[in-house]
């Protein structure tokens, strides 16, 4: 005989049963069971809210200092949608350092830009790099050092079996084939590869302009990259595709740049081979009457 559900549910009483506690019988059963498993109730160790709440406080502390020590720094960076005004004010200062006037900036041709959680100011020393690998040079050409192309030959290097691996330290290192003396007609040079460390402030907005196509990001380690492609064509007189690949140490806050017309790989593997350090050479002051302001450009140029 098949017994169906709906079938004893017919005697059920329609209205919810009400349910009871019973103390007695509660305390009861568990003295009953304390007794079996041999404790006593004074024994059982009761948690209070309030010592609850303090091993959370100490447990979510405890995060908290081990996430800063693992990142200190961050950046942020987005595209620029079309329409979007990018833009910022150039303080004018006089001779006293004192505010004489504002000038509007505006970046019409910006790509994308860049925020960080960086330092509140250069009261430390400058970073420096060295590059264990550079692609290698043609007979004639020279590496340049510094960011005005002006140190040739000043730094010292040795040449691997597929490269070239700096022996100095250096803020920044550059082959340019207009500045290294090869004979190329100027609208046609290059700058095949160009690197550089610094340490970007967190008041500031860091535009890099041009049609920007995000090509990877991923972390390394504490470091976290970026490699993009710009395309420039919209700005005049540079119809020229650049490649950059950005690495943000997030325990550190220095900012490494590897930008040329060489492709990708290249800058990658350049990226991948950067040893960066703190220098003994602290910023300079910038001089009274210097023009400050809250934007800058991060692209590759000759000034």
């Amino acid at each position: 005989m098949k017994i169906h559900i709906s079938d004893i549910s017919t005697y059920l009483s329609p209205q919810m049963p009400e349910v009871r506690e019973d103390r007695e019988l509660s305390e009861r059963i568990k003295d009953d069971v304390f007794r079996k498993i041999g404790i006593e109730e004074k024994k059982v160790r009761k948690r209070t809210p309030l010592r609850i709440a303090l091993i959370a406080a100490a447990i979510t502390a405890l995060l908290t200092v081990t996430g800063l020590a693992a990142s200190n720094y961050t950046m942020n960076n987005k595209k620029v949608q079309e329409g979007e005004k990018i833009g910022g004010i150039v303080y004018v200062l006089n001779g006293d350092g004192e505010t004489w006037s504002e000038v509007k900036a505006a970046y019409p041709n910006a790509g994308m830009t860049f925020d960080f959680n960086g330092a509140d100011n250069h009261n430390t020393n400058q970073p420096e790099l060295r590059a264990n690998w550079l692609p290698r040079l043609p007979n004639e050409a020279h590496i340049c050092g510094g960011e005005a192309f002006a140190d040739i030959d000043k730094l010292e290097y040795s040449e691997t079996d597929d490269g070239i691996k700096m022996e100095t330290w250096t803020s920044s290192v550059t082959y340019d084939p207009l500045a290294n003396g090869a004979q190329y007609k100027p609208d046609e040079s290059e700058i095949l590869y160009s690197v550089g460390v610094s340490t970007p402030l967190n008041n500031m907005t860091y535009v890099l302009q041009g049609e920007v196509t995000v090509e990877k990001e991923e972390d390394w380690d504490n470091r976290h990259v970026l490699m993009v492609s710009s395309d420039y064509k919209k700005l005049l007189h540079y119809d020229r595709i650049i490649n950059y690949v950005f690495m943000f140490d997030e325990t550190t806050g220095y900012f490494v740049r590897v930008a040329g017309a060489a492709d990708m790989e290249t800058l990658e593997k350049i990226a991948r081979n950067i040893e960066v350090r703190e220098s003994g050479t602290p910023y300079e002051p910038e001089p009274a009457g210097t023009p400050r302001s809250n934007i800058c450009i991060i692209d590759l140029g000759r000034g």
